[in-house]
């Protein structure tokens, strides 16, 4: 995560309470821009950490699903 360390920790801890996350929701959470806080999620994407589940191109959902795997 480089230099996003210290924004991607505050989703990861939020994503274990709250398992599913909106980048308005990363951005109020880390206080990073719209831009950057699409960037941090579109990381998490790449690491298999989130899944976007909406289908959509605003407004997108995304699962925590390697969490909510360990309930199903």
């Amino acid at each position: 995560m480089g230099r996003r360390h210290q924004a991607a920790a505050k989703v990861m801890k939020q994503l274990f309470n709250q398992p599913y996350i909106t980048v308005k929701h990363a951005e109020v959470l880390t206080g990073l821009s719209t831009k950057a806080a699409i960037g941090l999620i579109d990381a998490f994407v790449r690491q298999g950490w989130l899944d976007e589940v909406t289908g959509q191109s605003r407004n997108r959902m995304f699962l925590f699903r390697p969490y909510m795997e360990l309930y199903s």
